[in-house]
């Protein structure tokens, strides 16, 4: 299988504090899990990759495009779709306006921005429930979903996902397993998560951090499914 992304020897370094160090990943299948303790630097290597912070070494491929150091609005159009941890909304703004903004920003004049939105909504049925509630009354859940269907508009050729099921219930938890399976089929995942029953459900490949550092990997599903990496959490 074609690797979707590979990050060689990446390093990055607020001022003289250096944080990554010399990381090598590849990501060609449905879920790449990236696993750690807190402070391991999982949030600055997706940050990295997404263009919002800028590395001082090593080489980042968007399959055959060298994306190293470019800026995140360029890596958002090239295809890498990024939904931090923070479950950032516009309060004002009802879910349906959210979705609308983005997939006329997404798709602009080639695409069908209604079939699209249905698409999102089919994904994530509580979308539809809540399309006219404005997004602060949303609920932690019901907001990462509304991010994760937003960075799926368009010709996404990768989702990056930072810790997406974060204080949600366990119901809602299985859920999103569920949905991330099924996209994966058509999208390749970067998934940084401390649900272990939710990364052997849904990862093929896991790389586990710490500070800074890969220090172990599960290269197949087989050894996702033992469950080897939760040693390090």
């Amino acid at each position: 299988m074609s690797e979707i992304l590979e990050v060689s020897n990446l390093s990055f370094a607020y001022g003289q504090a250096q944080v990554l160090f010399d990381i090598n990943i590849r990501t060609g299948g449905l879920v790449t899990g990236i696993v750690g303790r807190n402070g391991a630097g999982k949030t600055t290597l997706l940050r990295t990759i997404a263009g919002l912070e800028k590395p001082t070494g090593g080489r980042i491929l968007l399959g055959k495009t060298d994306i190293t150091g470019l800026p995140a609005w360029k890596i958002t159009k090239l295809g890498i779709s990024y939904v931090p941890q923070d479950k950032r909304v516009f309060t004002s703004l009802t879910t349906y306006e959210h979705l609308l903004i983005a997939a006329n920003a997404k798709l602009g004049k080639s695409g069908d921005v209604e079939a699209e939105i249905e698409k999102a909504m089919d994904y994530f049925p509580r979308l539809r429930v809540v399309k006219d509630s404005r997004a602060s009354n949303l609920s932690g859940g019901e907001r990462q979903m509304l991010n994760i269907a937003m960075a799926l508009f368009g010709s996404t050729k990768l989702l990056m996902l930072d810790e997406p099921t974060e204080g949600l219930a366990p119901a809602l938890t299985r859920t999103f397993g569920e949905v991330l399976k099924e996209k994966s089929r058509e999208v390749p995942m970067i998934l940084v998560e401390q649900n272990v029953p939710l990364l052997k459900d849904v990862c093929d490949r896991i790389y586990v951090l710490e500070e800074g550092r890969i220090i172990h990997e599960e290269k197949s599903r087989d050894e996702v499914q033992e469950g080897g990496f939760a040693k390090y959490l």
